[in-house]
């Protein structure tokens, strides 16, 4: 796949793509200046405007209720576009629009501008921003890439992702689809610009909450813990459950209670079993990167989110039935990984 670029409308922020194409600037910028650099503003517009049927025996026109998606012609291609065809319920955001919800974040955090293009003859258009701030943990560099892209073909939504692809051009925007750490879909529908303004001032705040994390976790980088701190963690965050009265039942006359004691045990020796094997590969995990993060809070806590990650990527199942099963613990994995995070905390 070829990168599909508009003519020359890309702009990266120092470090210029694969396709050479675009301008390189140094500083950062907000969507809306960036927008600018590209020309991607008012010489790229859209409409939608009514398809109509032709009836020749009768020389007429009828409307009909759906529209064609149209980019008016530009300097560069002066032949008008038609993207798809919509009925009369669908919401069309000029690229302007976008770039100023874009802005809700480029404007509030410490995220600028990382590289924005149009796609396809301006059919699709993307704003990727990253932090400017260079996170460390453990000299390990934390960094996310935030990606806002909207493809006007009359089916695709409006999409909001989080990851760790640097989108440049086609190829790269389908990867970064493919392997988002989360995505937020929104349909063309008639509160898109209020939703979508809506959801970037939720993401905005999940965004600075996520820094708070990371200074979380860089305070707990260099706590000094101890191969027995951790066992004694991974034992903390792993209770055994003790046989009931249920063991006492299988010896008891009725039948259906002897059934309902057998299943009672049979589920309490399966939970053990999956405790101890989570157990055993936090504290295995933490032997594993102690060489590399020393003895310390961070090998420790990537070794409990290590063993959490590998719990739950075992199940082949998807979906509900994958968040049904981490439930299947009485803490839950993200209170074992807070568990964790003040174990370490208050380790002295």
């Amino acid at each position: 796949m070829a990168h599909q670029i508009m003519g020359n409308r890309f702009m990266a922020r120092q470090v210029p793509a694969w396709h050479m194409l675009g301008t390189v600037v140094d500083s950062c910028k907000t969507a809306t200046e960036a927008l600018a650099i590209i020309e991607g503003n008012d010489p790229v517009i859209m409409d939608l405007l009514p398809f109509q049927v032709n009836i020749p025996d009768y020389g007429v026109w009828i409307p009909d209720d759906t529209y064609n998606i149209v980019r008016r012609p530009t300097k560069d291609d002066p032949t008008p576009r038609l993207f798809g065809q919509v009925k009369d319920r669908y919401s069309l955001l000029q690229n302007s629009q976008l770039a100023s919800i874009f802005d809700i974040l480029t404007n509030n955090t410490s995220w600028g501008m990382e590289t924005v293009g149009l796609l396809d003859y301006g059919k699709t258009i993307f704003f990727v921003a990253t932090d400017q701030k260079e996170h460390t943990i453990a000299g390990d560099k934390v960094g996310t890439y935030f990606t806002m892209s909207d493809c006007r073909n009359g089916k695709d939504s409006l999409e909001l992702m989080v990851g760790a692809i640097r989108v440049v051009c086609a190829n790269t925007l389908s990867l970064a689809k493919g392997v988002a750490n989360s995505t937020i879909k929104i349909p063309h529908h008639s509160d898109l610009s209020l939703e979508t303004s809506w959801r970037m001032e939720v993401i905005t705040k999940m965004i600075n909450a996520g820094n708070s994390m990371v200074e979380a976790l860089q305070s707990i980088s260099d706590i000094p813990v101890l191969e027995d701190n951790m066992i004694n963690l991974a034992e903390s965050l792993t209770p055994l459950r003790k046989k009931t009265r249920a063991s006492d039942m299988i010896t008891a006359n009725d039948s259906r209670l002897q059934d309902r004691a057998e299943q009672a045990i049979y589920a309490m020796e399966a939970y053990n079993d999956r405790m101890l094997e989570l157990r055993s590969t936090m504290v295995d995990n933490y032997n594993y990167l102690v060489p590399v993060y020393g003895n310390t809070g961070w090998s420790a806590y990537n070794a409990v989110t290590g063993a959490l990650d590998h719990q739950s990527s075992k199940s082949t199942q998807k979906g509900m039935e994958v968040a049904a099963q981490r439930t299947m613990f009485d803490q839950g994995f993200q209170d074992m990984r807070d568990k964790a995070y003040e174990y370490i905390l208050n380790t002295k």
